[in-house]
């Protein structure tokens, strides 16, 4: 199976019953609208960034492409299913929503996808720098060649001390 494909499934079923849920929860209390968008965006981000926070701290990465297929492959996915909820469920969705739901929201869920991945990357590779990993981190910066340096010394047992020894013994 690919990589891309528990995902998407995962993905699909979180961001369709979100939507529908929206959908449900602002015709039900409109005045708290603020609210219940914020609450479900933040618990459908979560889901992703956590998800990939923990690839990269697991070191079970997917290859390259795998979250970009997924984000999609999700968002038609979720707005279809929010769409067949919604008409079965909360209100009389018809075919002319159809539409909405496959371009209109899957595109937003597409971004928002790509975004949470994007945050739970750079996350996890903050999390294992921290703990003196994470130096093939594909965001450092020429400037981060220090930390690199200190991370691959500490993981070998060296100490900061014995590199400057070998530079003034080197100069």
């Amino acid at each position: 199976m690919r990589p891309w494909v528990p995902r998407t499934l995962v993905l699909t079923v979180v961001y369709g019953i979100a939507e529908t849920l929206f959908v449900a929860l602002r015709s039900w209390s409109p005045d708290l609208l603020s609210l219940w968008s914020v609450l479900l965006l933040l618990v459908v981000v979560a889901v992703v960034i956590g998800w990939v926070g923990a690839e990269i701290v697991l070191d079970r990465r997917p290859p390259e492409w795998t979250w970009f297929i997924t984000a999609l492959a999700t968002a038609p996915a979720a707005g279809l299913l929010s769409w067949i909820l919604l008409a079965l469920f909360v209100d009389d969705t018809g075919v002319a929503d159809l539409q909405a739901a496959l371009v209109g929201r899957a595109s937003f869920t597409a971004l928002l996808i790509l975004a949470a991945v994007f945050i739970g990357s750079r996350l996890g590779w903050l999390s294992m720098r921290r703990h003196g990993e994470g130096a093939d981190d594909p965001m450092l910066d020429a400037d981060d060649d220090e930390v690199a340096r200190q991370a691959g010394l500490e993981r070998s047992g060296a100490s900061a001390g014995d590199d400057r020894a070998a530079a003034a013994a080197r100069a």
